[in-house]
């Protein structure tokens, strides 16, 4: 009777201790996918973020273009050739 009383009690602390190992194994392993997500939402807003940069450098040079093309023609042929929409354009652009 003692031995059966012994190997349940063994028993019983093997599994507590199974489930304590397997309880700290699945928690570090939620804790490293939980990270992982974690930088990858990170990632994805620095990626944004980069993204909507570039697409605001783009249309800052495209607009540095036109302005320049504008400027090159009246150096060569005088502010009165240009049109009404280069000259809205410059008024829209000026830095003051």
């Amino acid at each position: 009777m003692g031995m059966i009383i012994l190997t349940f009690i063994l028993l019983i602390l093997a599994g507590i201790g199974g489930y304590y190992y397997l309880y700290n194994n699945n928690r570090n392993s939620l804790e490293d996918i939980l990270s992982s997500n974690e930088k990858s939402d990170a990632t994805k807003l620095k990626d944004t973020k980069r993204k909507i940069d570039d697409q605001f450098n783009i249309a800052q040079q495209k607009k540095q273009i036109e302005i320049d093309r504008i400027l090159d023609k009246i150096n060569k042929k005088g502010i009165h050739s240009l049109s009404s929409s280069e000259k809205d354009f410059l008024q829209q652009h000026s830095k003051t």
